[in-house]
């Protein structure tokens, strides 16, 4: 499970080399004239600020619970990953394809055939931003794979929680991919002096963000509305309480993500005959401290006894 501290290291990461890209967009923007290029600007100025929302998120997640958060602020990363997804569609892919839609519009319109300004200011700037978005992009798939263990990517991806993490992967990703859509359009209009190519490239830019931000709009819905651990988190919790040999039998496990590193636990659980009052507690101490040491994320645990008959009767549910 990925936790808070690579997330955080992999969303300074992109921030500062989205924010050094985007300048140098512009600049090749302002002397080319390029559809691709203010595409990918704006595309860059969007995948900084979405950053700086996600490290937003991700401290603002670090408040203590009060009376009115009593569980924390641990969703707050997800509520700010969700947005991420908005601003990359309505930012990013919109502007891409009214600025491409535009550029044919002008195309069509005009006399012959319109060539780019001084291109390889573009072809620079986006030969530069390929090997700074691919670094980014390299520092987000190694902290991908450190979660990864025996899973195929699919599972891994399917139980990720940690969503600033899988947003600045799936940006990145979408950043790369956008770069090399750019440099073909700006290098076919140059060879070709034929602006259509470049044009095309903005529309095909929007296509892909338009994609990605509806994948990570569906992948963060799912954690913001409230989603489980994984079975694989939920097996290491059932085996920990079965080996201390404290209960008869799990008559129900459930678990819910109130963040990347924070896990709520509620379980109803059926106890030998003949415990006392005392010896309930000693076992359910016990089965708690055994949760935690197997699954540290663990951080509040409600424990229902279902079954219990002692010299001191009946209890009724216990929560810890």
């Amino acid at each position: 499970m990925a936790g808070k501290n690579s997330s955080k290291k992999v969303v300074l990461f992109a921030l500062g080399a989205n924010l050094l890209i985007a300048i140098a967009k512009f600049v090749a923007w302002y002397f080319t004239k390029s559809s691709a290029m203010i595409a990918e600007a704006i595309h860059s100025v969007a995948d900084t600020g979405n950053q700086g929302l996600m490290l937003l998120g991700l401290k603002r997640a670090e408040r203590p619970p009060d009376r009115t958060h009593p569980y924390g602020y641990g969703k707050e990363t997800y509520f700010w990953s969700f947005v991420v997804a908005l601003s990359l569609f309505t930012l990013g892919a919109t502007f891409s394809a009214v600025e491409g839609t535009h550029k044919l519009g002008e195309i069509r319109h005009s006399e012959g055939s319109a060539e780019l300004e001084h291109p390889m200011w573009a072809i620079a700037v986006l030969l530069v931003s390929l090997v700074v978005e691919g670094g980014s992009l390299w520092v987000a798939v190694r902290e991908f794979r450190k979660g990864m263990g025996a899973r195929t990517v699919t599972q891994t991806l399917r139980e990720l929680r940690a969503a600033p993490l899988l947003t600045v992967l799936f940006e990145d990703f979408a950043a790369v991919l956008g770069l090399g859509i750019a440099l073909v359009g700006i290098g076919l209009a140059w060879a070709t002096g034929n602006i259509v190519y470049d044009a095309i490239a903005s529309l095909m830019i929007a296509v892909l963000l338009a994609a990605v931000a509806v994948f990570l709009g569906v992948m963060t819905k799912r954690l913001l509305i409230g989603q489980s651990a994984s079975e694989a988190v939920e097996a290491q919790i059932t085996a920990a309480i079965e080996e201390t040999g404290a209960i008869e039998s799990i008559i129900e496990l459930k678990t819910l993500h109130m963040g990347g590193e924070y896990i709520l636990l509620n379980l109803a659980l059926k106890f030998p005959a003949g415990l006392t009052t005392t010896s309930l507690e000693k076992s359910i101490d016990r089965i708690e401290s055994a949760v935690r040491a197997a699954v540290p994320e663990v951080r509040k645990i409600f424990v229902e006894v279902e079954s219990f008959r002692g010299t001191a009767g009946k209890p009724g549910p216990d929560a810890t």
